[in-house]
């Protein structure tokens, strides 16, 4: 009986996971929201970019579950307005791409905002963006 649970509880650890994965600390609402980041300033083993390397920058959206993002943005700046294509609650995405003679030469993995690792003050956060429907008229007794 013991292992049982012991096996049980491995498995929905699987499904459940940390209490903290995928936290969001603030939920902006707006349809429309500029994110900010700071430049990758290196290669991932600590050395420099080679001479010439451009990095640009790509900005993603995707409902909480991560799983069909959609690019936004791309370009050289530190940041994007990004707007909502629907109405739903979105996490943010960002990739570094490092490019030589114009072509892509190498890809970031993509970080989330829901992942404080890689998150900045003040925490993590996601957008929401709703339509409020419009008030019930005519209340009577």
């Amino acid at each position: 009986m013991r292992i049982s649970l012991i096996v049980f509880l491995s498995v929905l650890s699987l499904f459940v996971g940390s209490s903290d994965a995928g936290a969001v600390d603030t939920w902006v609402s707006a349809d429309q929201t500029t994110v900010k980041w700071d430049a990758s300033t290196g290669n991932i083993d600590g050395t420099p970019f080679e001479a010439g390397v451009v990095i640009e920058y790509r900005v993603f959206i995707d409902k909480v579950a991560k799983s069909d993002p959609i690019q936004v943005w791309q370009g050289e700046e530190l940041q994007a307005s990004i707007t909502m294509p629907k109405q739903g609650r979105y996490l943010v995405g960002l990739q570094a791409l490092k490019i030589i003679d114009g072509e892509i030469e190498a890809v970031s993995e993509t970080v989330w905002s829901d992942d404080p690792a890689v998150v900045g003050t003040p925490g993590t956060f996601g957008v929401v963006y709703f339509k409020n429907p419009k008030h019930p008229v005519n209340l009577r007794k």
